[in-house]
């Protein structure tokens, strides 16, 4: 039976190209932008050659996880650059060449019988964020797979699932070893028949597994209703998940874990869904982490029109980007290139009160009232009703017959009121870069 939530809502669907789209590998660019998470140390030198799958950057403590080549070639340089959060990281940018050499890989023999420590450091070793939690989570009951995708246009969830289900199979039985007292489940849309059943077929016999339908509504995915929906328990924003007995990782994740324990083979490639109004043929990809997203619109066939708006991540929730020439991190599961009109655009009309924003609401707040209170800057009247819960999912606005940009003022708004602190002008500075290229290139920068 289908687990459901109150509030949400079904958003039209632009995926049904993308949905029946297999993986495309694509091969490595001309260079690639491999961006460092905040305490990873550079690992090799300027001038220095890398093969594909070798470290280039190691962790500075057990918090962090190494960082590894997707492509083998020079180390061009080590020098900040333009994130696709809006921030500066470290990068390692390396000219890739037209050998492309890999290391040789080998996984852990007999790896279902291999005990806890083992497994966990397989995991750190390929470079797979959320290590330290398996390590040092107690009281954990649920670890829950997130196969859930409601958002319009994303699909390469779906394909992982399709594609490489026995790796995810293999993931889950690594967790359920390294974490034997817990339930796993992997959470995926009860419409979503065809990859449901791949995923009980691969689990089918496995102790401690189970698959769970899912609302296909969005935010499904978010990770305050899959708590809510699987385990049953209220997530905060003063809370994390395993405050209240529960681990989430997401399929890509889960599978890099078993290629990982399994193979050997490190987290170095980003599968995602490149699409939108802009491109001529939306596809989902398989890119190695550092790609420009100009390569990966090169790889769509190129552009049929002007992009209007370029969004790094899920088409509610993305961040809109400066430049095509930011790169894709690990954990980039979609590029949208949006045509002009693609995304809206009205001149907002007055609330009429109809109430849509209170009753789609998952997180049951007011966000007509947030809104106005947003706007006048009272932020102790938004504290009092509960803007620190709002996940920023969008729905209100999504549901707004005036088209009143809801969302965006609460989230400001809760940003000012600690819900994230984010250096405006630091951000700004960035962006007014434009994403200009290092010394190393003499490209076209074209935003």
């Amino acid at each position: 039976m289908a687990s459901y939530f109150r509030g949400g809502i079904c958003l039209p669907s632009a995926k049904d190209e993308t949905l029946i789209s297999p993986i495309v590998t694509i091969p490595a660019p001309e260079e690639l932008v491999i961006p460092l998470p905040d305490g990873a140390r550079p690992c090799v030198a300027v001038g220095e050659h890398v093969l594909r799958g070798q470290r280039v950057a190691e962790a500075a403590d057990e918090n962090v996880v190494p960082v590894h080549a997707g492509a083998s070639g020079r180390v061009a340089a080590l020098a900040p650059w333009v994130h696709s959060s809006g921030r500066e990281r470290v990068c390692v940018a390396i000219e890739c060449d037209k050998e492309q050499q890999s290391l040789s890989f080998e996984g852990i023999p007999d790896w279902r019988n291999a005990g806890r420590e083992v497994l966990l450091d397989a995991v750190r070793d390929a470079g797979i964020a959320g290590q330290m939690l398996l390590r040092t989570a107690k009281n954990v009951d649920f670890v829950i797979i997130n196969a859930a995708e409601s958002t319009p246009y994303e699909s390469s969830v779906y394909r992982i699932v399709m594609e490489q289900g026995m790796d995810i199979a293999d993931g889950a039985a690594v967790l359920h070893r390294i974490l034997p007292q817990a339930e796993l489940v992997i959470g995926i849309e009860e419409n979503r028949t065809e990859a449901r059943t791949r995923l009980e077929k691969l689990t089918e016999g496995m102790e401690g597994v189970r698959i769970q339908p899912l609302s296909p509504k969005y935010p499904q995915s978010s990770d305050y209703l899959l708590m809510r929906s699987i385990a049953g328990r209220e997530l905060t924003r003063e809370m994390s998940p395993e405050d209240l007995g529960c681990i989430l990782i997401d399929a890509a994740s889960a599978a890099a874990i078993g290629r990982a324990v399994r193979d050997g083979i490190p987290l170095m490639d980003s599968v995602l869904t490149a699409a939108g109004g802009a491109v001529k043929t939306p596809r989902n990809l398989r890119v190695p982490v550092g790609t420009s997203l100009k390569a990966v619109a090169a790889a769509c066939g190129g552009f049929s029109g002007e992009p209007e708006k370029i969004i790094v991540g899920d088409s509610m929730q993305g961040i809109a980007q400066p430049s095509m020439n930011v790169p894709v991190d690990k954990d980039t599961k979609a590029v949208l290139f949006l045509e002009a009109g693609e995304e809206g655009g009205e001149e907002p009309g007055p609330c009429v009160h109809c109430g849509r924003c209170v009753d789609a609401c998952p997180m049951y707040l007011l966000p007509c009232y947030l809104y106005d209170y947003a706007r006048l800057g009272l932020t102790a009247e938004c504290m009092n009703l509960n803007i620190r819960d709002c996940i920023g999912c969008g729905t209100c606005t999504a549901v707004c017959p005036s088209g009143i940009p809801l969302s965006a003022q609460i989230r400001e708004t809760g940003e000012t009121a600690g819900v994230q602190e984010i250096d405006d002008e630091d951000i700004l500075r960035i962006f007014r870069r434009q994403g200009g290229f290092l010394s190393w290139t003499n490209r076209n920068d074209t935003p």
